[in-house]
């Protein structure tokens, strides 16, 4: 049973909907979780290296960044902090890829 002190972190169906559909048409992809401004919705998902803007595709998304965070964790997604201090994106990077890095 749930705690009941600690808010969800599950996305509706409706909410996750656009979320999966990205994430459906490049897997492998990096995306990053980006809030422009710190505690406001929306924030952006977006695909690195898409065809859009600075080679990257972005949805919009009204929602929290750590439920968002947590959905794309629960897809199996290894999500962090990047290493440059200056970029505040959270990057997401398929945990299937990281293994086969490794091998």
């Amino acid at each position: 049973m749930a705690d009941p002190r600690i808010p969800s972190t599950d996305l509706s169906p409706s909410d996750s909907a656009p979320i999966d559909s990205l994430l459906q048409q490049a897997p492998n992809a990096t995306y990053h979780i980006v809030e422009r401004v710190k505690g406001e919705t929306p924030i952006e998902v977006c695909r690195v290296g898409g065809e859009g803007a600075r080679g990257r595709e972005c949805i919009q998304v009204a929602q929290e960044v750590t439920k968002v965070f947590a959905h794309l964790q629960k897809r199996g997604y290894f999500c962090q902090l990047p290493f440059d201090p200056t970029h505040t994106e959270i990057e997401c990077i398929r945990i299937n890829k990281i293994v086969q890095r490794q091998s």
